[in-house]
């Protein structure tokens, strides 16, 4: 059995969602008590907002893409023991 789905799935859930888990929480803990995110200059500003908007694109993207990978390795699993079954359901006809 092939578990290069399963593993690299799991990799990249395991990868994504802590990015942006720590990518939303730097946000949150960057909020001043009226709600507003406080930098010191523009370009801070500017820059974090880049590089968080970039960061949060990647984590979507490694979510997306592991579950789309688990989900790939389940259709497979239940297609090898239909297989394995028909197999088996043959060779007793037989």
């Amino acid at each position: 059995m092939d578990y290069t789905f399963l593993i690299m799935g799991i990799f990249l859930l395991v990868t994504g969602i802590p990015l942006h888990y720590r990518i939303n929480r730097r946000r949150f803990n960057r909020r001043n008590a009226a709600g507003l995110e406080g930098f010191t200059t523009y370009e801070q500003a500017t820059a974090t907002k880049l590089i968080e908007g970039s960061g949060r694109l990647i984590s979507y993207i490694l979510i997306i893409t592991g579950l789309i990978s688990l989900l790939i390795h389940w259709q497979d699993k239940k297609r090898r023991e239909k297989e394995t079954q028909n197999k088996v359901s043959m060779s007793f006809h037989s």
